[in-house]
């Protein structure tokens, strides 16, 4: 959770966001995971930060599950806009720790959001190799204002 306060820390621009969601691990079991993450634009218009924190289920010894925690930051270009919505290519490292054991993550992925009246709809995929619970691939959705 020591990264959790950067989050809402680096939305300070009117066009930044802030979202969480629940994601998919489409090969594990369990599947459910929990995410959060912080876009912000830079100085200039063809780059984005992207802050992250991941909560995946892995099997451990004992006891049998664990959640792992992975803290990143990424850095994203627009890929493409489709009428309202907007996709991003997100490329970063960030820290990862599962109880006692720490270690590092590389992550990388698409991520888009679309407005709604209430906020944004956010969804995306993502890779994650961490050098404590392997690697994984995150379908991710959730809502963001």
């Amino acid at each position: 959770m020591k990264f959790l306060p950067l989050l809402f820390c680096l939305s300070a621009s009117a066009q930044s966001f802030i979202a969480c969601g629940g994601s998919a691990l489409p090969s594990s079991s369990p599947k459910p995971t929990g995410w959060c993450a912080s876009v912000t634009p830079t100085k200039t218009a063809k780059l984005w930060n992207i802050a992250g924190i991941d909560f995946t289920v892995v099997r451990t010894g004992s006891p049998r599950y664990a959640v792992q925690t992975t803290g990143w930051d990424a850095a994203a270009t627009p890929l493409q806009t489709y009428g309202k919505l907007e996709t991003y290519a997100l490329m970063g490292i960030g820290g990862a720790t599962t109880g006692t054991n720490q270690g590092y993550v590389v992550t990388g992925g698409v991520i888009g959001r679309y407005p709604l009246k209430i906020g944004w709809i956010v969804g995306g995929w993502m890779m994650e190799k961490t050098s404590i619970g392997g690697t994984e691939a995150l379908i991710k959705i959730g809502w963001g204002k």
